[in-house]
């Protein structure tokens, strides 16, 4: 049998720090675009048709949509 010491047991293992760089300009749009959807969303949360109103709403982006290409 191997005799493993203490000190070895011990040892934990170092990991690779991560960095992450944010471009200024790409985080504030991305925030912008979060916030507005966020407020979005909150907004419709309030109506008690919630679901109604998402796919109300959809229905009408696209036939305004398919209206604006034909």
């Amino acid at each position: 049998m191997k005799v493993i010491g203490f000190n070895q047991l011990g040892k934990k293992k170092k990991m690779p720090k991560v960095k992450i760089y944010c471009i200024g300009n790409v985080f504030k749009v991305t925030f912008c675009i979060l916030a507005v959807s966020i407020l979005l969303l909150v907004g419709n949360l309030a109506i008690s048709n919630f679901f109604a109103n998402i796919h109300a709403s959809l229905e009408r982006f696209v036939n305004s949509f398919v209206d604006l290409i034909v």
